[in-house]
């Protein structure tokens, strides 16, 4: 005949695995995460081209005018605002 402490006994065992078990779990993906960030850090975070500085200043000057073309910044709020086909 089974006692009413056999049942407090059975819950202790399994709470203290469950325990053991989640804290298991948390170093896992604890070293997880971090070796994540770690080999994020490493990465290269953006593409360099060099060109030619007169370019740059010809890029940075002009006009739709001058180049009859529009920027990529004119481009990005007409598309925004729907009317990139009206004009």
């Amino acid at each position: 005949m089974p006692y009413h402490h056999d049942s407090l006994f059975m819950n202790a065992v399994f709470e203290c695995w469950r325990r053991r078990l989640a804290q298991y779990w948390r170093t896992v993906l604890s070293i997880a995460a971090g070796l994540t960030l770690v080999l994020a850090g490493r990465a290269t975070p953006v593409r360099v081209d060099h060109v030619d500085p007169s370019e740059v200043e010809r890029q940075l000057d002009s006009n739709v005018i001058a180049t009859r073309q529009r920027s990529e910044a004119t481009r990005i709020v007409l598309h925004r605002e729907k009317a990139i086909g009206a004009l």
